[in-house]
């Protein structure tokens, strides 16, 4: 089974952009044949949804000091080089740890959305709510051609 899973923490505003997209697209997604689970900051929840029967994209909000709204799209061994192993750039690892620990071999993506705000605020930022239809169409866009890989 294909799945989405939308990670983030909408009380730290833009860390929440992953959930929000997942219930702006969930009808896309679903059409596409991808179940949406959005696990927020719940890694059991996250890991008990998955197998390695499993085609995975994992949505999650990056925080680099990039241009906010900004799309990068990878497959899960590339984001274990480039974003995995730099401890300094992940907020939280553990989904991850669970991946890329395990003896089983997991298939997927993961779709980072580059965000300016982390901080306590119910909701989004400004910045991120005046991009997010364009955001949204360019992570729809993603999975997409992940779709058709």
């Amino acid at each position: 089974m294909k799945k989405i899973l939308a990670l983030g923490n909408i009380l730290l505003s833009d860390d929440g952009v992953a959930i929000y997209l997942a219930d702006y697209l969930a009808k896309e997604f679903n059409i596409m044949g991808y179940e949406v689970v959005k696990c927020e900051t719940d890694t059991s929840y996250a890991i008990s949804c998955i197998d390695e029967e499993n085609e995975l994209v994992i949505l999650d909000a990056s925080f680099t000091g990039g241009d906010s709204g900004r799309i990068r799209s990878m497959s899960l061994e590339e984001y274990r080089v480039d974003y995995y192993s730099n401890k300094d750039y992940c907020h939280s690892n553990t989904l991850f740890d669970y991946i890329f620990k395990n003896n089983k071999k997991y298939k997927g993506n993961v779709i980072l959305i580059e965000v300016c705000n982390m901080e306590l605020n119910d909701g989004l930022s400004e910045m991120m709510v005046e991009s997010f239809d364009k955001v949204a169409i360019q992570v729809l866009d993603e999975v997409k051609k992940i779709k058709d890989m």
